[in-house]
């Protein structure tokens, strides 16, 4: 995904308030947000986020992704 994309991904999810700063922020910051699923929460800033998506070593594995889908259920 592109980081427009990214960022409207995390919009709707309610992740952050405004895609177009987040995005605004990560070109000018020259981040590259790498694929993968990453567990984030509203209650990170931009930076945080931003961090923690351009590192694919913080990309979560299946079984990891699948214990917060479990969580997020109960």
């Amino acid at each position: 995904d592109s980081t427009m994309e990214v960022a409207r991904k995390l919009e709707q999810n309610k992740i952050i308030v405004n895609h177009t700063t987040f995005y605004l922020k990560a070109k000018l910051a020259k981040m590259n947000i790498m694929p993968g699923t990453y567990a984030v929460s509203s209650s990170m800033n931009y930076d945080e986020i931003l961090a923690i998506i351009s590192d694919v070593n913080n990309s979560l594995t299946t079984e990891e992704y699948q214990d917060t889908e479990d969580t997020k259920d109960k």
